[in-house]
């Protein structure tokens, strides 16, 4: 268990103990400190994918309330659901934080990407490319999305939440921000970026893969 998920467990037992008073306010100011001081001294553990970090608890929320967007955050997402109730909120967050705590893997597929797929990365120019920049005439410069992608997975998850789309890298391990209701709409995000031909097989999420790995979101 993480430190995090070991600290929520201590507030939803005696929210008026650690925070003050049971404020659905106050349970955010906490969380972004503690995330804050996580992120800024490297505290985070990332040795497994799940459960999936904190900061995919906005995607989540968005799903579960009916939201279209994530963008208005969590917080902002619960507190006007439940008319800004401060103490009835408190109790919402922890029914929904102990649901995507436990989010489990309920199959999973990958490919391994080919040499054919990797130039199709680069070269191709219907390929989404990343702006880098620009040169000295103001002419803006683009790159590869992904910089040296080793292997792609689609992960269908338990309560019926969807799809989890992951780049690996060899430095890095990408989470795109974004359940997908259907699988055929996650095959078509993979296709835009490595083209069609995609040799997909039966597969176990290893936590191995995340070994020297940076684990961050698209």
């Amino acid at each position: 268990m993480s430190k995090f998920s070991s600290v929520m467990n201590l507030i939803k037992e005696k929210p008026g103990m650690y925070l003050g008073k049971k404020s659905f306010t106050m349970l955010y100011g906490f969380i972004t400190g503690f995330s804050y001081a996580e992120e800024d001294n490297k505290l985070e553990d990332h040795s497994t994918l799940f459960p999936l970090p904190f900061w995919f608890f906005h995607e989540f929320v968005k799903v579960k309330l009916g939201y279209y967007k994530s963008t208005s955050g969590w917080y902002n997402m619960i507190f006007e659901k439940n008319n800004y109730d401060e103490d009835f909120s408190v109790d919402v967050f922890f029914q929904l934080y102990d649901e995507f705590n436990n989010l489990k893997i309920q199959s999973c597929i990958s490919a391994i990407l080919s040499e054919e797929n990797k130039h199709f990365h680069i070269h191709d120019p219907s390929t989404p490319k990343r702006l880098t920049g620009s040169d000295e005439n103001g002419n803006p410069l683009y790159e590869p999305y992904f910089s040296d992608p080793e292997q792609i997975f689609l992960i269908k998850m338990s309560n019926g939440l969807g799809y989890l789309r992951v780049i690996t890298t060899k430095k890095t391990c990408f989470l795109v921000f974004k359940f997908s209701n259907h699988e055929k709409e996650s095959t078509e995000y993979f296709h835009r970026f490595f083209g069609e031909n995609l040799s997909w097989k039966k597969d176990e999420w290893k936590n191995e893969l995340l070994n020297n790995k940076e684990l961050t979101w698209t």
